[in-house]
């Protein structure tokens, strides 16, 4: 398979609300002061313009309100993945998905708040796998 192969998406998702219900709950408790009304609208914001994209060759973390930031993190690169559904998130149907990866300055990436986490999961495990294959790559673990 050729290196120059076509990057195509695979999933692409957002963090929900429920993320920060706490935050948006206290808001509204003193919404009769301006300031948490302001906490509540960039919080808000934050989480609208946060954006997960997974392609068959990399993970792209948008982020950032007036600097744009893009972290990317090579599929071959993933070492381990941690799916956790804490049991606010997991009444509504998302998980929180950790991953860990070899990559020097993304050491971490974390998705948090995401629907169908587990099938996002799998989808993450076979691209990574795929990956791996075509770029033929082999991990080693030292104990």
């Amino acid at each position: 398979m050729s290196s120059f192969e076509q990057e195509a998406l695979l999933w692409q998702g957002k963090p929900s609300h429920l993320l920060k219900f706490k935050t948006y709950f206290f808001c509204l408790l003193f919404c009769w002061l301006v300031f948490p009304i302001l906490i509540a609208l960039w919080t808000a914001i934050k989480l609208k313009i946060t954006r997960y994209e997974l392609t068959n060759q990399r993970l792209k973390v948008y982020s950032g309100v007036f600097n744009r930031n893009i972290d990317e993190l090579e599929l071959y690169r993933v070492r381990d993945y941690n799916l956790k559904q804490p049991f606010f998130l997991r009444l509504f149907g998302y998980a929180n998905l950790f991953i860990i990866s070899s990559d020097a300055t993304t050491a971490n990436i974390d998705l948090l708040a995401i629907k169908n986490g587990n099938q996002v999961r799998e989808k993450l495990r076979s691209a990574v796998e795929t990956r791996r294959v075509q770029r033929q790559i082999r991990t080693l673990d030292m104990d």
